[in-house]
């Protein structure tokens, strides 16, 4: 018999206001006792749940613009194109008293007392289509807010780590300040966020550099990070789409040209940038990519005694990825698992060598998988790792042959040969459903795989316009746009 889960939802007015997952049905009967339940606990869990927080806040911000973004700026197009290709056409067909169709274009003869609804459908097809040229600018804003707000808790918990950096500033602060303090440790709110404020004014790079110096990182973070230039230039960019509208200007192109950024050399000023699907996808992989990393530094640095938490939390993260499809994203978070100094449980090591080996494996480098998990000596291990090693590796007979032995009982579960990625590369066999049926006593029911390349929803529904351009930055003339409306 399968068993259940419980949903505990709970109302304020009828409205849902939080919810809990129990494998029995016991709760507590408010979600008031479950917040001062939270609240309790010693100072050193506190401090070190912090960065867990912001970590975790930050991975699941980024999932969503991952999950749902992409697909609403590759609808907002589409409602442009309805608009204008269908609202427009109908009514010229309806009032027109006389039409010349040829295979290249259609010829409405309309009364001239139509011409202001004509115009005014026109007028609004053409909003429309503006409207849905926003919406990418504005997600790139989005994106970019979110890693800067953060950027700023980040910054918040590296001063309160160590108040000697405020301390012993010699920053001014105003008499009005201190009267206007209720006391000390307002009076040092007050400092600690005139202090963030200051730092968050800088530029991108003038805040990693503030990172770099407080948390004493002894190689910049400019030097180990591989797109540097990639997320300089992404920075650059919202400042011109908050700014000018992406209207390009001498800044961006002297640190274009500077960055070496690809495409910098067919830019011209006063050219006008957009996000087309190739750009926004990059740039969530690249904002989300920074972010951890620089997350995942700091915490390490102030909090050394809780790096296992932040190993799970950032394998957990990468497992996540996967999960979605987005295997080029999960690789770099694995390989970046493994260039952090310090112990690892082994477990956890093992887990995350095993899920960047599907990875790579699932995003086509079947050799780089099986060459990362022959350095390993998977003999001694426990049989969950055995079956997923013999999976990824596409060795069918070994997997129901593990499968077997660990039975009905296994620690797994039988859910996750349904569920766990690792099973994609056995699944579709005949033999490894029929060993489920033999060992489970029910079919094998394969859980879907998940979102398959996020760019691909909106390349469908791009601007024809932007579909012809291939090279980074991503561009349109004014011209080329109004030519398209």
């Amino acid at each position: 018999m399968e068993e259940p889960f419980f949903v505990c939802v709970y109302k304020k007015d009828g409205m849902p206001i939080g919810k809990i997952v129990s494998p029995e049905n016991e709760f507590p009967e408010s979600f008031e006792e479950i917040k001062v339940k939270s609240s309790d606990g010693d100072n050193i869990e506190e401090k070190a749940s912090e960065f867990e927080k912001i970590f975790e806040s930050y991975c699941n911000s980024i999932l969503s613009y991952i999950d749902m973004l992409p697909f609403i700026a590759s609808i907002s197009p589409m409602v442009g194109d309805a608009i204008r290709s269908v609202g427009l056409i109908n009514f010229l067909k309806e009032k027109s008293g006389k039409t010349i169709e040829t295979e290249g274009r259609d010829i409405f003869e309309v009364p001239s007392r139509f011409y202001s609804d004509f115009k005014e459908i026109a007028d609004s097809a053409n909003k429309a289509s503006a409207v849905g040229r926003q919406i990418p600018k504005m997600m790139i804003i989005g994106i970019v807010s979110t890693y800067e707000h953060h950027l700023a808790r980040l910054i918040r918990k590296i001063l309160s780590s160590n108040p000697d950096r405020l301390t012993s500033s010699d920053k001014q602060v105003s008499i009005k300040d201190v009267f206007d303090a209720k006391g000390i440790d307002e009076f040092k709110e007050i400092v600690l966020d005139k202090e963030i404020d200051m730092i968050m004014r800088n530029s991108f790079e003038e805040q990693v550099s503030w990172v770099e110096k407080a948390i004493g990182i002894r190689k910049e973070i400019k030097s180990e990070h591989g797109d540097w230039p990639k997320i300089v230039e992404l920075f650059e960019r919202r400042n011109l789409f908050t700014h000018t509208n992406g209207i390009v200007n001498d800044r961006y192109l002297k640190k274009s040209v500077k960055l070496k950024v690809s495409g910098s050399s067919a830019l011209v000023k006063g050219q006008e940038l957009f996000a087309g699907s190739k750009y926004l996808t990059s740039a969530l992989e690249i904002i989300c990519e920074f972010g951890i990393k620089i997350i995942q530094v700091s915490w390490r640095k102030l909090s050394k005694e809780h790096a296992k938490i932040a190993d799970d939390r950032l394998g957990d993260f990468g497992f996540e990825l996967i999960e979605r499809g987005n295997y080029g994203l999960a690789i770099k978070i694995f390989e970046f698992f493994f260039y952090l100094e310090g112990s690892k449980t082994e477990e956890r090591r093992l887990t995350c060598l095993v899920n960047l080996a599907n990875a790579y494996k699932l995003n086509g480098d079947s050799k780089k998988a099986e060459k990362l998990l022959d350095q390993e000596d998977f003999s001694v291990v426990n049989d969950t790792f055995k079956i997923c090693v013999a999976s990824v590796g596409g060795d069918c007979d070994e997997v129901v042959k593990i499968m077997k032995r660990m039975g009905i009982d296994c620690d797994i579960g039988e859910k996750a040969y349904e569920d766990w990625p690792v099973f994609f590369h056995v699944r579709e066999k005949e033999q490894f459903k029929d060993a489920f049926k033999d060992v489970f006593g029910r079919e094998y029911i394969p859980s879907p795989k998940k979102r398959r390349g996020i760019s691909n929803a909106m390349r469908k529904n791009e601007f024809r316009a932007q579909e012809k351009k291939s090279d980074e930055p991503l561009l349109l003339s004014p011209s080329a746009v109004e030519r398209e409306d």
